[in-house]
């Protein structure tokens, strides 16, 4: 169900602009590897995941934090059809919101868990919806 890829195949998956600087990051050691994962149809979100790369109309469920400091970065490399990622039940991005839209190529976001039921947004590149 999840393609694994590598560090530098999800880097080349990223605008040139962001692309470079995120690899000089890795190679001066600034930024540890992380666990990407791509997943290749609608589910239940890979908890395990520091990176989830989503493709045109992937929708994922049960997005919920492990660990109070947890950490996942999202993005959209294709969003012919918006994809989405749901949080799981009593969960949410803001402390209302549980569903997040990304409907524009390349929307991003970084959220961080203060809690076992939120996630604060650290980043949002773009323009990804939530409701």
């Amino acid at each position: 169900m999840f393609e694994f890829m590598s560090r530098n195949h999800y880097l080349n998956m990223l605008p040139t602009g962001v692309r470079e600087p995120l690899r000089k990051m890795f190679d001066r050691g600034y930024a540890k590897q992380k666990r990407v994962v791509t997943p290749a149809a609608d589910g239940i979100a890979d908890m395990e995941a520091d990176v989830i790369v989503l493709g045109t109309g992937i929708d994922l469920t049960g997005f919920t934090p492990k660990f109070v400091g947890q950490e996942v970065q999202i993005i959209c490399t294709d969003s012919t059809a918006d994809a989405t990622v749901t949080c799981g039940s009593g969960v949410t991005f803001d402390g209302t919101n549980d569903v997040a839209t990304f409907g524009d190529d390349n929307d991003a976001i970084i959220v961080t868990s203060i809690s076992l039921t939120r996630w604060a947004v650290v980043s949002n590149v773009g323009a990804v919806a939530f409701s």
